[in-house]
């Protein structure tokens, strides 16, 4: 009789489940019927319509590149078109009032443009170039003896660096030419369709995706291997464009004019002298280089008279040397002088740049504002980007089924997938990021204002992730966003999706951006191709749609 009770009580609890789970099943159909696939108990997937549009010119002044990278170079391929990149910045003195000594002569000046990343195991070549003999000499005034020697060398290693962005077996020839009009003021909105005139061409030089990182190393024989001595060595692989045009203008325009007006403080400097400087590439296609305008430098190598040098029989040779067999003290000595060039600000005279980034778009393949499109296009610099409308016939039930169920919302974001088969060999992007477009504002997931001021944000690396090269899609989460049109009301917002990241800073965790602008896009070369809102047959698994994930309260 026990075992017969116990069946029945197996039975019975069979049963109870079974219409418990019939309820709920019906429970679920009940509220937003043939609207949601309520498959996976906790998640529903909300669709929407997504397309494509070209963007307005981007605030592109120092108050964003100071923060960020610039881009220099063009690149065309026929579905985005052709990205053109121009870079400007003033050159500001370094010091004033500098004293070049006696019969100064400007013998060079170069800018060193340093990559702002690079394959450090990659080490394609090693060059050893003599630079300079040193030697001691011992009881100058009595025998005059040699007593050591050093060798200075210039050690190159090649480098292929990783920040190009094209064409990149394509050499290219970056020019320098001379800006003739102000760049307006430190406070002035610059944005990237705005250019400036140029004067005479200052300096080029070829470039690929391949940098030197240069060292100068002292060694105590002729061989250079024995006894070496590290005396400096470059930070990152740097590019050396030799400005040929520019050593004449600096001798007739500062070290000639050392005493006048116009070099006695930077306004006038730059308001009479030199406006600034603009790089930019002479091809019509080849690839994108982006550098970091922080490390940008221009200098100027001069000499003037050694004060030290004395030649009373006026034989060329210093008279404590008259027997030497060899000259250490030359009757000219050399200096440099640095300007302040880029985002760099100098310690002495607390000077600091106007710069600005120039890009012009043109061309292409892409059709912008197809609503409900198959495919949709994200550019960064470029210029294009995805706009997402959630549907809202299907916000209003997922409202109702979440008043109605006790739903309590844990989780929305955004999946997005490339179209491998389109978007051919452009690299990936690493990260892709949204924000209220309709109001021109950040997500409240990164904990900015907003009708119901969240503070319940995501951590700002955990909103818009890196691409996940396992599952091969994007994620933006955008939970706070979708909580406050299902549970305060807040109205249904276009979402804009855009190349790139916000800028933060490298410790932030808890994170709010300055506004919805303040990305790294303006200097972002890459471009994606998504599936939009209405894919291709086969690919209705990729479709543009908000996930909701959820528990009951």
């Amino acid at each position: 009789m026990t075992k017969h009770f116990q069946g029945k009580s197996k039975f019975f609890l069979f049963f109870i489940m079974a219409f418990v789970f019939m309820a709920c099943e019906q429970e679920d159909r009940f509220v937003g019927a043939g609207i949601f696939d309520f498959a996976s108990f906790n998640k529903v997937d909300l669709g929407g319509s997504a397309y494509t549009i070209n963007s307005d010119s981007l605030r592109s002044d120092r108050s964003l590149l100071a923060n960020s990278s610039t881009v220099v170079g063009v690149y065309d391929e026929p579905i985005f078109g052709k990205t053109k990149a121009n870079f400007y910045t003033q050159v500001r003195l370094g010091n004033l009032n500098h004293n070049f000594g006696n019969n100064p002569v400007v013998d060079s000046v170069v800018l060193f443009i340093p990559a702002i990343a690079f394959q450090n195991a990659d080490t394609l070549e090693t060059q050893r170039i003599l630079k300079e003999t040193n030697y001691t000499l011992q009881n100058l005034e009595e025998s005059c003896t040699v007593t050591d020697t050093t060798y200075r060398y210039e050690i190159r290693r090649l480098f292929r660096i990783d920040s190009v962005y094209g064409n990149t077996q394509s050499p290219m020839t970056l020019q320098v030419h001379r800006v003739t009009e102000p760049l307006m003021s430190i406070d002035s909105a610059l944005y990237s369709n705005r250019s400036f005139a140029v004067g005479e061409l200052f300096g080029s030089a070829s470039i690929t995706n391949q940098f030197y990182k240069n060292a100068i190393m002292q060694y105590s024989d002729a061989d250079g291997t024995l006894d070496a001595q590290l005396q400096s060595e470059d930070l990152m692989p740097t590019m050396r464009v030799k400005l040929e045009g520019m050593t004449d203008f600096i001798q007739q325009n500062l070290v000639n004019q050392s005493s006048s007006s116009n070099v006695r403080d930077n306004a006038s400097f730059v308001r009479n002298v030199l406006q600034g400087i603009r790089l930019s590439v002479q091809e019509e296609n080849g690839f994108l280089l982006t550098i970091n305008p922080t490390q940008l430098r221009l200098a100027a190598y001069y000499s003037y008279d050694n004060p030290s040098f004395v030649d009373t029989n006026g034989d060329g040779v210093h008279d404590p040397e008259e027997d030497c067999p060899v000259s250490v003290t030359k009757p000219r000595t050399r200096g440099t002088y640095d300007f302040i060039v880029g985002t760099s600000i100098n310690s002495v005279t607390g000077a600091y740049n106007v710069f600005h980034s120039h890009i012009t778009n043109t061309g292409g393949s892409i059709q912008t504002g197809v609503n409900n499109a198959s495919h949709v296009y994200v550019q960064g610099m470029g210029g294009r980007k995805a706009i997402f409308r959630l549907d809202d016939a299907q916000l209003s039930a997922l409202r109702d089924s979440v008043n109605q169920r006790e739903w309590l919302i844990t989780q929305a974001q955004i999946k997005l997938y490339p179209d491998h088969s389109l978007q051919g060999n452009l690299p990936l992007p690493a990260y892709l990021y949204a924000y209220n477009y309709t109001d021109g504002t950040l997500l409240p997931d990164y904990g900015g204002s907003s009708s119901t001021e969240n503070i319940s944000g995501f951590p700002f690396n955990q909103i818009s992730l890196p691409y996940n090269t396992t599952d091969g899609h994007y994620t933006i989460r955008i939970t706070e966003f979708v909580k406050n049109i299902i549970e305060n009301g807040t109205p249904n917002k276009d979402l804009a999706i855009e190349m790139g990241n916000y800028l933060a800073p490298a410790t932030a965790y808890y994170y709010t951006p300055r506004n919805a602008y303040f990305s790294n896009r303006i200097a972002n070369p890459y471009r994606v191709i998504l599936h939009g809102s209405h894919p291709q047959a086969g690919f209705e698994d990729k479709k543009m749609q908000l996930e909701v994930y959820y528990n009951k309260r």
